[in-house]
C-alpha cells in the first residue's frame, strides 16, 4: 500500500514566506538603532547614571544630554533609510515585512521631526491593516499636541518641574494635553483599538496624577508649554 502523506500549509505560513525578507532585516537593523540610546536618555539621579558618567568621564548632569545626542545622530540617520523605502516601496506594512517589523518606519517618523508630512502615509497603512491603528491614533495626537491643538485620544502628556511652596521640594506635575470632547475620549481610544483608559495608561507611564484643562486654561495657567503667538 502506498502510503501519501498531505502536507496542509496555513495561509499565514504561506504569507511568511512571501515577505521581504532583505527589506526586514534593513528594518530590524533601523529599530536597534531607534532603540539604541533612548533608555539612557531619561535616567533619574542614581548609581547607573553616576556609573555611566565616571565610564564616560563627564559630569553625572549631563549623562542624559550626552546619550540623547548620540540618539539624535542616529535618528537622522533612520530618518534618511525610511523615507528611502517610502520613495521605493511605499510604507513597509504587515503584508509586506510582517510585525513587528511592520511598526519600525512609524517609531522613526514619530521621533522625527517630519511627522506632519508623513501622516497620511501612515494613516492609509493604519486603515488598511498594515498597521495598528492605535499606533497611528498615537501620531495624530502627537501631531496635534505639536501644532499645539487639542488631541483627540489622550495619549499626550506635559510634564514639568516645580517646587512645593510648602516643603520647598521639586517634584514633576504632569498635565494631560488637552482633549477635545474629553467626556468621551475612553469611547475613541476604544474605536481605536486601545485596550486602556485615559488613566489607566497614566499610570502604566507611571503618572500617579495629572491636570486635565481645556487648551484654554492650560494657556493661562501654563504659558511656558506655549510659544508666544500661542500663549495670548
Amino acid at each position: 500500500m502506498l502510503l501519501v502523506t498531505i502536507l496542509f500549509i496555513s495561509p499565514g505560513v504561506y504569507a511568511r514566506q512571501q515577505y521581504d525578507k532583505a527589506l526586514k532585516k534593513q528594518l530590524d537593523t533601523i529599530m536597534a538603532d531607534d532603540q539604541r540610546y533612548r533608555p539612557f536618555m531619561a535616567l533619574q539621579p542614581g548609581t547607573l547614571r553616576d556609573s555611566l558618567a565616571r565610564s564616560l568621564g563627564i559630569n553625572a548632569d549631563a549623562v542624559n544630554d550626552h546619550y540623547a545626542a548620540l540618539q539624535q545622530q542616529l535618528d537622522s540617520l533612520d530618518l534618511v533609510r525610511v523615507e528611502a523605502i517610502f520613495r521605493t516601496s511605499g510604507y513597509p506594512g504587515k503584508s509586506i515585512v510582517g510585525t513587528p517589523a511592520n511598526e519600525v518606519a512609524y517609531y522613526v517618523i514619530q521621533h522625527s521631526g517630519k511627522i506632519k508630512e508623513y501622516f497620511p502615509l501612515i494613516e492609509r497603512a493604519g486603515k488598511k491593516g498594515e498597521l495598528m491603528f492605535g499606533l497611528v491614533a498615537m501620531m495624530q495626537d502627537r501631531m496635534l499636541r505639536n501644532e499645539y491643538k487639542e488631541q483627540i485620544y489622550g495619549s499626550q502628556y506635559a510634564g514639568f518641574g516645580i517646587m512645593d511652596s510648602v516643603t520647598h521640594e521639586h517634584r514633576i506635575e504632569w498635565l494631560l494635553w488637552p482633549v477635545k470632547d474629553y467626556a468621551h475620549v475612553n469611547e475613541r481610544r476604544k474605536k481605536a483599538g486601545f485596550d486602556d483608559t485615559v488613566a489607566e495608561n497614566a499610570a502604566a507611564q507611571g503618572i500617579a496624577a495629572y491636570k486635565v484643562l481645556s487648551l484654554v486654561t492650560a494657556r493661562k495657567r501654563y504659558p511656558w508649554l506655549f510659544p508666544a503667538k500661542e500663549a495670548r
